[in-house]
């Protein structure tokens, strides 16, 4: 754990400013009805309360945990229309009231009721707010791990969240969208279990990661119903694989354990979580005329596709944002090639310990996948996408790099790091530009200087789209270098 002092003198400052401002970029890029069903999540945020006032002007139950309620502005997503139809034909926030769908019990509604704060006359600039805030709190909990993890859990975190979170988990991440929260407690909750559990008994660090546990564990569960699902399966995976199943072990876990039960039972998240497990035992069959045979081969084939597309490809119903957006595909090859490198660095020599936990992580990401696959014989790329594993992934490496006797290297040697910022950034970049070039110009096919005379916030802000692509690929390395110098500095 570094000392406050080391926080103060700027070692955790600049990771922790420059993190938010890639995430800050990264929330102005598109307009409001962009990010995946954002339509419905807007609706359900401004009638997360339940009551009739000028921000929801009607509510009505329509069963399937739904509402039908009557917002008091226009969510316009023409530019859904093609991909070369920019945000400037939208009508988003005039004051046209529409009818939308609503969650009540689809979902956990902790996370509506925490962005309606923000709710103002404005729906532009509350959507900007909205976002903004959730990039800072990602920023915040990733921070903290620096703050309180120990040094070589510190390495295998970066490790987790570099290589499988850039671009397409920083684009959710500050977004509208419930996964924003489930994706940052998924990459950080299991961070700090292992810091409280390891710290000295009753020490700032071990109260301060208790602290950041149960809050990234409240995060999980008020955003989806399988943030518990995540949540419980990292903390025991990571426990019980690199403790074993002793009574020492047990005693130390327990308490950690009950109390995230009785907040999942004092948020009735346990019934819900069981409930959706049922599939297990259930069947729908969407497409009748697809055999099972036909249906599993289909699915073995390409099952590669819902991996590739957590970078943000067109891969598995994957992409940037909604509406097909795909950065080249240069930027899943790259996204999987530091992915595949770092597991190969970190399962070099393989232990018991480090199997088993790798082990567990992978059937945590694939169980899910197999969940909604089988329940609705979907194939890979119906309904079923990417960002759904994408709270695990980080877990996926960073168990894996934690209980490697390698650990070390990953940052080591100064080509190595220099090679994994570089290809990153540059597919990150690719990646914020064609986001931004899709919405406020139109995608042409070609890049080029984005236009600056497009509407919604871009009129209101004291920056343009060229300049904030600008600053969020160049800030990106400086947040890569910040994080692994602060590792370096941690002796």
């Amino acid at each position: 754990m570094m000392p406050s002092s080391t926080w103060l003198k700027s070692g955790l400052i600049i990771p922790f400013v420059s993190l938010f401002v890639v995430l800050a970029a990264w929330g102005t890029t598109s307009p409001i009805g962009s990010s995946p069903d954002e339509p419905f999540h807007i609706a359900s945020i401004w009638c997360a309360t339940g009551k009739i006032d000028e921000h929801c002007l009607s509510e009505k139950e329509i069963g399937s945990g739904r509402k039908e309620v009557t917002l008091p502005f226009t969510v316009d997503i023409c530019f859904g229309a093609s991909l070369s139809t920019s945000a400037a034909c939208s009508s988003n926030g005039q004051s046209i009231p529409q009818v939308n769908e609503a969650n009540t019990t689809l979902g956990p509604n902790g996370f509506y009721r925490a962005m309606h704060v923000f709710v103002s006359s404005n729906p532009l600039m509350s959507v900007l707010r909205m976002r903004i805030f959730n990039a800072l709190l990602a920023a915040f909990c990733f921070s903290m791990v620096l703050v309180l993890a120990p040094r070589r859990l510190k390495i295998a975190f970066i490790g987790s969240w570099v290589v499988t979170l850039i671009p397409l988990g920083l684009s959710l991440m500050s977004s509208i969208n419930p996964s924003s929260w489930t994706i940052t407690a998924g990459a950080t909750n299991w961070v700090f279990l292992i810091t409280a559990i390891t710290s000295t008994r009753k020490s700032k660090q071990q109260l301060g990661a208790g602290a950041m546990w149960s809050f990234t564990l409240l995060m999980a569960l008020s955003s989806r119903h399988d943030g518990l699902y995540i949540a419980l399966a990292t903390n025991l995976i990571a426990h019980f694989a690199l403790n074993g199943f002793n009574t020492r072990s047990l005693k130390r876990f327990a308490p950690w354990i009950g109390a995230a039960l009785l907040l999942c039972l004092s948020l009735t998240q346990v019934r819900r979580t069981i409930g959706y497990f049922t599939i297990f035992s259930t069947s729908i069959n969407t497409y009748p005329d697809r055999s099972f045979v036909q249906w599993f081969a289909f699915n073995v084939v390409h099952v590669i596709e819902i991996p590739l597309g957590t970078w943000g490809g067109d891969w598995g119903a994957g992409g940037i944002r909604s509406f097909g957006i795909s950065p080249p595909p240069l930027v899943s090859a790259i996204g999987f090639a530091m992915f595949i490198a770092t597991l190969t660095v970190a399962l070099r020599q393989p232990n018991k310990k480090q199997l088993l936990a790798f082990s567990g992580a992978a059937l945590l990401v694939t169980v899910p996948i197999f969940q909604m696959l089988n329940h609705y014989r979907f194939l890979i790329g119906d309904m079923v996408t990417s960002r759904y594993i994408l709270p695990a992934m980080p877990f996926v490496v960073g168990i894996a790099l934690y209980a490697s006797t390698n650990t070390q290297e990953f940052i080591q040697g100064k080509n190595t790091k220099r090679l994994l910022v570089t290809l990153i950034s540059i597919s990150h970049s690719v990646t914020l530009y064609t986001v931004l070039q899709r919405f406020v110009s139109g995608n042409d096919g070609f890049y080029r200087l984005i236009d600056t005379t497009s509407g919604w916030w871009w009129k209101s802000l004291p920056v343009g789209p060229n300049l904030v692509w600008l600053i969020g690929s160049l800030i990106l390395p400086v947040a890569l270098m910040s994080w692994i110098r602060a590792i370096e500095l941690d002796q």
